[in-house]
């Protein structure tokens, strides 16, 4: 029927050859009929597709109340695809890890100076999702206070970043002079924050990207990502085409 050929074109032209001709040979009463008749990896694929573009939506919606307008979502969301696929690191979790930062940052611009320096110190340090998970959270933890304690410093210490040294260089100051500073309560967390943040860029940046397309792990962890992208923008595609029958 006409649907079922719209979809099968769409989904054929935007993710590979051959899964559009499947779906559109199928689809009679919707998605979900087209789906169980559909086996192995092609139906694991499309499912997997249509859940990330429902974490994309209910992101665009989140970070719109905040930038303010759809358009510097979009944007934001944009700026996370692209590292995604640059450094090989899964969409769903780049965007996972992104919220988490954004909700102790509250702000976009931050959260994304944050998370490009948590990705890059990361891959400098060993490479482990989990460290990036932790760098972000750590700076987000700096960020969300009004002004910075030693400790929390400590914590980046332990994780490979001399946080001191990031902004003596920024600030032009000596570390004691930056000790002093936080024992008073004068540092402020979200400026102090983007000064580590940016002292970490200024030595790593890219970092991730470099070594996701130089070594083969790295190749493979690209093609997958960009796999998964793609197969979502496919899957966004069937779904506006469905919308207007």
């Amino acid at each position: 029927d006409s649907l079922g050929q719209t979809l099968g074109s769409i989904i054929g032209t935007a993710i590979m050859p051959g899964i559009g001709t499947a779906i559109g040979s199928t689809v009679g009463s919707g998605v979900d009929t087209a789906l169980n008749k559909i086996s192995g990896p092609i139906q694991k694929t499309i499912a997997q597709s249509i859940e990330l573009n429902k974490q994309l939506e209910l992101t665009k919606r989140e970070f719109t109340t905040f930038a303010g307008t759809e358009q510097e979502a979009a944007r934001y969301l944009a700026d996370l695809k692209k590292l995604s696929i640059d450094t090989g690191n899964d969409f769903g979790w780049v965007i996972d890890t992104s919220e988490h930062i954004f909700d102790l940052t509250q702000n976009l611009d931050l959260t994304n100076t944050i998370l490009k320096a948590a990705t890059d110190h990361a891959a400098d340090f060993g490479g482990e999702a989990e460290t990036i998970r932790k760098v972000g959270e750590a700076l987000g933890l700096i960020a969300e206070k009004g002004s910075v304690a030693s400790r929390e410093l400590q914590k980046l210490y332990k994780l490979g970043i001399d946080a001191r040294k990031y902004l003596a260089q920024a600030t032009g100051l000596k570390e004691k002079e930056i000790d002093q500073l936080m024992a008073e309560d004068r540092l402020r967390g979200d400026v102090a924050a983007r000064l580590i943040a940016e002292g970490i860029e200024r030595e790593k940046a890219a970092f991730a990207a470099k070594l996701a397309q130089t070594t083969v792990a790295g190749a493979e962890r690209r093609f997958s990502v960009l796999t998964q992208v793609r197969a979502a923008e496919g899957t966004e595609k069937a779904t506006q085409g469905i919308g207007d029958f």
